[in-house]
């Protein structure tokens, strides 16, 4: 029974770690011996729910489309999965369609960005962005890319069609800038 709680302490660990990643104030934590539900906040008032699926079982679109009840019933804006388990073709197909974000096993369970060689990663907002393609005069696809799997860019929760700041810091050269589309 040891190695159940450990491996549900990770999953709650990678829960917590993105909450605090992606600036969501953890509002409330429930559950039971084979998931936990944490509740969260935004910054604009949004519900988000992190639901721990602490089996290694693979994780079936029969949970998916709880988790869309769910959604219906308690008026969450955001749900993110967290799990050990692999997630079935169906169980991914209809998470992308509800809007359900699937956090990975191998997705770790520590803040990337405290190591000294990754860089800074920001969203960049809405307006802040047609500003900076204005000033640029491109379109967004002609920024450099980088994929929505980068291990970065699923931290902050970036989504394909976002632009991201990235702000490296080099002890001779100083501090540089670049942006990034998501694809």
């Amino acid at each position: 029974m040891k190695a159940t709680t450990e491996h549900s302490d990770i999953l709650i660990k990678k829960a917590f770690m993105l909450a605090e990643l992606r600036n969501y104030e953890i509002l409330r934590e429930e559950g039971d011996d084979d998931l936990t539900n944490i509740f969260a906040q935004d910054s604009k008032g949004n519900s988000i729910l992190f639901q721990c699926i602490f089996g290694r079982e693979t994780i079936g679109v029969k949970r998916i489309r709880t988790l869309e009840k769910k959604i219906e019933e308690e008026g969450i804006d955001r749900v993110i999965v967290v799990g050990h388990g692999k997630y079935s073709y169906v169980a991914r197909k209809t998470a992308l369609e509800a809007g359900i974000e699937l956090i990975p096993p191998d997705f770790p369970s520590f803040n990337i960005f405290e190591h000294e060689l990754v860089p800074e990663h920001k969203i960049v907002p809405p307006e802040e962005a047609e500003e900076l393609l204005k000033r640029l005069r491109v379109k967004p696809f002609q920024l450099p890319h980088i994929k929505s799997d980068d291990p970065a860019v699923r931290s902050i929760g970036a989504r394909p069609g976002d632009i991201l700041r990235i702000t490296r810091k080099d002890s001779t050269a100083g501090e540089h800038t670049y942006f990034r589309y998501v694809v």
